[in-house]
């Protein structure tokens, strides 16, 4: 009962009717928000890269995570998994882009691949080992970890995942894949602009 109301009554059954079918999938909803000291989302994440053992391949606009994010991905990478990072081409907020283009390079010398979409990216997709998946309103950034309400999906199904890892596959062919000589063609100008951008991460 809720509320001290039997389920069957017909007022419950309006505010919570039977499913119109069964469900086939594990999925697990998550949210955070700043009416919390938690970060269970962030915690998810972090749990499903520390126990990842092939390949973790993230989609995301803004790309500005705190450190223990970074530690982890570095971690995933220094134990031989293909950690793929997409991060689009032309962004709603360019100081977004800047600061997240910094972080971009950092993971190039962590031996995560990065990948620039060629056009504006709004997915928010993390695969891992082609048998999970996490799809929802956060951004790896600041902000969604700690400031925003936000909630995803995680998704625990083979289908499911290898679909998710399949469309980011050929979402590989609309980009360029980012090195150190990409960085380094660019002028110190906008080299100093995105490490500038970069000190206010926690607050864009």
């Amino acid at each position: 009962s809720v509320a001290g109301l039997p389920l069957e009554d017909e007022w419950m059954r309006a505010f919570m009717p039977p499913p119109l079918a069964d469900g086939t999938l594990a999925v697990q909803i998550v949210s955070s928000g700043p009416d919390t000291d938690a970060s269970p989302l962030k915690s998810g994440l972090l749990e499903m890269l520390y126990t990842a053992r092939k390949n973790v391949f993230i989609q995301t606009p803004y790309f500005t995570p705190d450190d223990s994010f970074l530690d982890a991905l570095r971690i995933a990478a220094g134990s031989d998994l293909d950690i793929k990072l997409m991060l689009p081409g032309k962004s709603d907020n360019p100081l977004v882009q800047a600061a997240t283009c910094s972080y971009a390079r950092q993971m190039l010398n962590t031996g995560v691949r990065v990948y620039m979409y060629k056009g504006f990216l709004h997915a928010k997709t993390i695969v891992f080992d082609r048998a999970a998946a996490s799809i929802g309103t956060a951004n790896l950034d600041y902000r969604s970890f700690s400031l925003n309400f936000e909630i995803n999906a995680f998704i625990y199904d083979p289908d499911f995942a290898a679909q998710c890892e399949d469309a980011f596959l050929r979402d590989l062919d609309n980009c360029i894949e980012l090195d150190e000589d990409w960085f380094e063609r660019l002028s110190p100008f906008t080299r100093a602009a995105y490490s500038a951008a970069r000190l206010l991460a926690p607050v864009i």
